[in-house]
């Protein structure tokens, strides 16, 4: 089972899945029979892709923090060891204060580091 499809499944569903003090919180409706026992079993590989996902949200908000100039901010692990899958954190700053996001890219269909040169170049620019 790849565990971050099965989150992203969920977060599609519907769940809000996050990570809280080190604990997997899915809210947002109830878990039915089958995904609870889907979680139980891959609970680590869940729990592993969570702190990875905030590790590199965290770096993107850092890089807003260090950097005042910069509109935006992304984040590709290229040691990831996912086969199937780039994980690209952003960060964008906006009145509001930001966000952040989580791109899934299937490696297959995406040459990841031509992406990050295109935000790289187009993602401070407002619209």
């Amino acid at each position: 089972m790849n565990a971050a499809k099965f989150i992203q499944n969920l977060r599609n569903s519907g769940y809000i899945v996050s990570l809280k003090e080190g604990m997997i919180l899915i809210s947002g409706k109830e878990l039915d029979d089958n995904l609870r026992a889907t979680l139980k079993i891959h609970k680590r590989q869940v729990l592993t892709v969570l702190q990875k996902e905030q590790a590199r949200r965290e770096r993107v908000i850092k890089m807003l923090v260090d950097n005042q100039a910069l509109e935006c901010a992304s984040y590709c692990n290229a040691d990831d060891t996912d086969d199937n899958y780039h994980y690209l954190a952003l960060a964008v700053r906006d009145e509001h204060g930001g966000a952040t996001c989580e791109l899934l890219i299937p490696r297959a269909k995406v040459d990841i580091w031509q992406l990050m040169w295109f935000i790289q170049q187009h993602g401070n620019q407002k619209h």
